[in-house]
């Protein structure tokens, strides 16, 4: 009798931790675990021919422009318009909401131990996962998603090209390629960008004075 009475308890206690967590959004969930909230109109994502997730914030400013990449090993086949919601990102993982439908949102991160923490606490929500080697936050930046179709990183080495050949700029060429970062590093950053790797890949950052620096995880 007293150990059913303990298991109801446990059980009770289990289903009023699910029903607390129901109730809170998803500011509430992430809060303490490391992510920057951007709330931004028209949220335009592009999967790329290059297994590249791009997700794009549009702004007048310049300054407020930004883009996310994660990069993966496969093609993420879904599509998605252009909408408004609020991101979360930390250097592992980008968390998007959609305003029209706030339960429904995406996971993007290169990290499992977060997929599993955070995901934990999502059961509420119509969750879409997707893994990736590198994710990178590009700042500052306009590219016309027409050339976005192709690859995130060739739509910047052709604003790039000047007196550098193309092949040169979007070569990955070692270490000695990148102002931060190199063989053996997992993140790094420049002024224009920053970028967090997975275990195999390794984080090259390429600041390109007045061009567009780049940043971007590289296979071992």
């Amino acid at each position: 009798m007293k150990k059913l009475l303990i298991f109801s308890i446990i059980i009770g206690f289990a289903f009023s931790c699910q029903d607390q967590n129901s109730e809170l959004s998803l500011e509430q969930i992430l809060e303490g675990e490391g992510f920057s909230a951007i709330t931004a109109s028209d949220i335009r994502i592009i999967n790329t021919e290059s297994n590249e997730f791009v997700v794009s914030i549009p702004s007048s400013n310049q300054e407020d422009r930004r883009y996310f990449v994660l990069q993966m090993e496969n093609n993420y086949s879904d599509n998605y318009d252009k909408f408004n919601g609020t991101m979360y990102f930390n250097r592992l993982s980008l968390i998007i909401s959609n305003n029209q439908d706030s339960r429904k949102i995406l996971f993007l991160s290169v990290d499992d131990d977060q997929f599993s923490k955070i995901g934990n606490k999502l059961s509420d929500f119509n969750v879409s996962k997707i893994s990736g080697y590198g994710l990178s936050e590009h700042k500052s930046l306009e590219i016309e998603s027409s050339v976005l179709e192709t690859s995130f990183y060739k739509a910047i080495a052709v604003k790039n090209v000047n007196s550098r050949s193309l092949d040169e700029e979007l070569g990955d060429g070692g270490s000695t390629t990148c102002t931060s970062g190199g063989v053996g590093s997992t993140g790094c950053s420049v002024d224009g960008c920053s970028v967090t790797c997975r275990d195999g890949y390794y984080a090259c950052c390429k600041e390109n004075n007045l061009l567009t620096d780049t940043c971007k995880c590289i296979k071992e």
